[in-house]
């Protein structure tokens, strides 16, 4: 294709969003910024149907005299990919880009970038994208694969997945080349740009690279790539059809690239049985984990409110722990005692129960219905259900994280069929939010350890940041 002067080059910038109030001032000041230094920029903005004031900021920067802001759609699209496609069949630029709403271009070394563009004869030219926190802080900064090809884009895990990407921000792509090979797919929603650089190499566009960071993404926790897991599926089950397809032509590379994808899978059915054994795990306070300080200190606070109550139940305990219950309370009669919580519904002026083998989801509302109106509860070893709920979550999310790191194994080697066994087995059931409607959880005294469970220990292993205070003894008073 002829190359423009650089004096008549436009460059066609689309960015799609909804809801991006947060970020895209940011975005469209750093486009605007770039038309300041020089550089020819027409910006197309395809809004989803935001509701949070997106509209209103882009509102604004269009006013301003010197906005380079050509079009603004705002409707209901079928996605990222697909605002983007219909964004770039209104760009008038030899090249096209996309810059997201939480997205900055970097103006001072954009201007040599455009002069590379305009002298170019490449389909596809490659500037560099460091990654920034909240605070402008550099994170990393990956660097393209050299060259450009469909093996080196196959190789993920040795590849993409470790430093050798193309981030989006720091692509242009010749609007002839876009018109020649396709539009982005509308069905995938993480790794749209992955398969279209895969797609261009394939069908032998041609790649430039030029050291200079011309653009900076922001790394936070909401944005679409953070969910890891569904990046590597969509990824792998287009990956596999190229390498498929392409088994002919990639020579050398070809075993490489098997190897990896056939790791890759197996990666990721690993990754299912975890996560479901995870889901699955018990954590429990049984008897054999209760910490007796905190069984201790609530009889202690339970003795304070519970006024020598007449009636008392003591399901489940020791007869050593019924003993210390007789005398924390000063019963003049002796409690009834029971192995469990009885079915038959009593009710009692203090219950004191702790979980058995086996007890199930609806235990601690049978504890709650044996006790009389404004009467209390006192509990030994309850799980604390948000704080395994956060402790699973965090799991999970290393997990995630670990199938792009180029190891055989998730956890470390050898060692993931011997986690999913004992995370699988036989455990204690759940026994729900204790915090319930009817009554009110007066006190709680919070223990664990990474030696009381599976995953608690897993988390250890895993080099967590997480607090193992997951079981509580606690009082709570009938409302």
């Amino acid at each position: 294709m002829g190359v423009p002067p650089a004096e008549q080059l436009l460059l066609s910038v689309v960015t799609p969003v909804l809801n991006g109030a947060r970020h895209i001032g940011g975005t469209l000041a750093s486009v605007r910024a770039l038309a300041r230094a020089g550089v020819s920029v027409e910006h197309i903005i395809m809004d989803g149907g935001s509701s949070d004031g997106t509209l209103d900021l882009v509102g604004w920067e269009r006013d301003l005299p010197d906005s380079p802001i050509t079009h603004v759609i705002s409707e209901p699209d079928c996605g990222q990919a697909d605002a983007i496609n219909r964004g770039f069949s209104l760009a008038s630029g030899q090249f096209l880009g996309w810059l997201n709403a939480d997205d900055v271009y970097a103006p001072s070394a954009f201007t040599s970038f455009a002069e590379k563009l305009a002298q170019t004869s490449a389909d596809v030219v490659l500037g560099r994208c460091e990654f920034i926190d909240d605070f402008g802080r550099s994170v990393y900064c990956p660097v393209p694969p050299d060259p450009v090809t469909p093996g080196s884009l196959l190789r993920l895990l040795s590849g993409w997945y470790a430093g050798r990407s193309i981030v989006q921000p720091e692509a242009f792509v010749t609007a002839d080349s876009f018109k020649r090979h396709g539009e982005l797919r509308c069905d995938l929603h993480y790794t749209m740009d992955h398969e279209y650089w895969l797609r261009l190499a394939a069908k032998g566009a041609s790649f430039e690279q030029h050291d200079l960071v011309v653009a900076k993404q922001l790394v936070h926790p909401g944005q679409k790539t953070a969910d890891n897991t569904k990046v590597v599926r969509e990824q792998l089950a287009y990956a596999n059809e190229y390498a498929e397809s392409l088994d002919g032509s990639l020579g050398g590379d070809m075993s490489e690239v098997r190897q990896e994808l056939r790791l890759l899978d197996e990666k990721v059915r690993v990754m299912d049985r975890l996560c479901r054994a995870i889901g699955n795990g018990y954590l429990a306070g049984a008897s054999s984990v209760r910490q007796q300080e905190a069984d201790d200190f609530a009889l202690a606070h339970l003795s304070r409110v519970a006024r020598r109550p007449e009636r008392v139940l003591c399901a489940g305990l020791t007869p050593r722990e019924v003993a210390d219950v007789i005398g924390a309370l000063r019963l003049s009669c002796a409690p009834v005692v029971a192995r469990e919580v009885p079915r038959v519904i009593e009710k009692f002026d203090a219950v004191i129960a702790a979980p058995v083998a086996g007890f199930s989801g609806c235990w601690l509302e049978q504890v709650i219905r044996t006790t009389k109106k404004h009467g209390h509860l006192c509990v030994y070893g309850m799980p604390d259900e948000s704080r395994i709920t956060a402790l699973k979550s965090g799991i999970g999310q290393e997990l995630s994280n670990r199938l792009t790191w180029n190891r055989a194994s998730l956890i470390a080697p050898g060692a993931d069929e011997d986690w999913i066994a004992r995370l699988a087995g036989p455990g204690l059931v759940g026994a729900g939010d204790a915090e319930r409607s009817d009554s009110e959880l007066l006190r709680a005294f919070r223990y664990g350890t990474p030696a009381h469970h599976q995953l608690l220990e897993l988390a250890h292993k895993l080099k967590l940041e997480c607090d193992p205070r997951v079981w509580f003894s606690g009082v709570f008073t009938r409302k």
